[in-house]
């Protein structure tokens, strides 16, 4: 059987890439034959290129023309682990063309990430599959990227979802609001970085970089981060490695701007614990047991249901820092034991969402 995803492979994001590879490895393991459809949105395209311009303003042009080194290194770096580690298509599909694949593949399944959130597709339908077939349409832990104003995109997920042979999200408030607007069954997964062994993650990640023991700060948008860091070191001793979000971004500790996909993998890995506000670092912190602490968004409070989801099914809620919150930062180890099982039976029914969908398809 010859299965197509179709997610955001080129974005400049870690956990778009290794969600991507985790769920070609899954699939391959079930006996697909697995490619990841090289499609080429123009509006997501337009948002990773290495000159970014923002509104052309002068300060925008020059802060893109400051920061196209640092850019340029990332697209290389993430290009590497895609050559290295993807399998693509063999050809490269736009809009206009990406109904050539339909014949090429039994079935399409798109997702993980937020391939239904408008704001990142610009209305792109082909991340509905409206290409191929409803029988071949597949979605697996595919994120609407918001929570709290789902009905205005309703007509859309009606016209758009209602043939697909089976539907799973990865956030559980899009899961209820989709299985009673649509009056079927939407499953609730897990995303896949999940579905892969911990040694497998180990396996790939690259080794210790830091010679000392330290606190591992990954920020995309909540700059609280750094104070809490700060508090983390003074009250433990350990360093402080951070990602910044900006090349703007300087405080006390080791400085490491776009790392390769597996150097992050392997900071998270090593690091004694974890601050962040990235779903994907939090993922990684509690595949490898990393103690860790996460911040919910501010501006972009509506990407939060995905952390809250999965840290409540986990028992996990207290690892949360929530907007507002003026807690003191305390150095503690994360009690994996209890969520560990439930963790393995969340994984065991995402698997078996897979299988089922890949192992009932209707002859045409």
């Amino acid at each position: 059987m010859r299965v197509g995803i179709l997610t955001f492979h080129r974005a400049l994001n870690y956990g778009a890439v290794l969600q991507a590879y985790a769920l070609q490895c899954c699939l391959k393991g079930m006996g697909a034959e697995c490619d990841v459809i090289d499609y080429r949105c123009d509006f997501l395209e337009r948002g990773y290129g290495a000159l970014h311009l923002g509104t052309g303003s002068p300060r925008d042009i020059v802060s893109g023309m400051a920061h196209a080194p640092e850019r340029i290194m990332k697209h290389r770096r993430f290009r590497e682990f895609r050559d290295a580690h993807l399998r693509l298509s063999d050809a490269a599909y736009t809009r206009e063309i990406v109904a050539d694949a339909d014949e090429l593949y039994d079935l399409f399944v798109t997702g993980s990430d937020q391939v239904w959130n408008p704001d990142l597709t610009g209305d792109d339908l082909t991340f509905y599959l409206d290409f191929c077939d409803g029988r071949k349409r597949i979605s697996y832990a595919a994120s609407l990227g918001k929570s709290g104003s789902l009905e205005e995109y309703d007509k859309l997920y009606l016209e758009r979802l209602s043939e697909y042979r089976a539907i799973s999200v990865r956030e559980e408030d899009s899961k209820n609001h989709l299985a009673a607007l649509l009056q079927r069954d939407v499953e609730w997964v897990l995303d896949p970085v999940f579905l892969l062994r911990s040694a497998e993650w180990a396996s790939l990640a690259a080794g210790p970089s830091m010679n000392r023991p330290y606190i591992l700060v990954y920020c995309l948008h909540e700059k609280a981060l750094y104070g809490y860091a700060e508090q983390l070191r003074t009250a433990s001793g350990l360093h402080v490695v951070y990602v910044p979000e900006s090349m703007k971004t300087w405080i006390k500790g080791s400085r490491v701007a776009s790392p390769s996909v597996v150097e992050l993998l392997g900071l998270i890995k090593h690091a004694e614990f974890v601050l962040t506000d990235s779903f994907h670092v939090l993922a990684f912190s509690i595949i490898f047991r990393r103690s860790f602490k996460v911040q919910l968004k501010g501006r972009l409070h509506g990407l939060n249901s995905r952390v809250t989801s999965l840290l409540t099914a986990l028992g996990l809620e207290e690892q949360v820092i929530r907007q507002g919150d003026c807690q003191e930062m305390e150095f503690s180890t994360v009690a994996f034991e209890a969520a560990g099982p439930l963790l393995e039976e969340m994984v065991e029914e995402s698997l078996s969402f897979l299988r089922a969908a890949l192992g009932t398809r209707t002859t045409q």
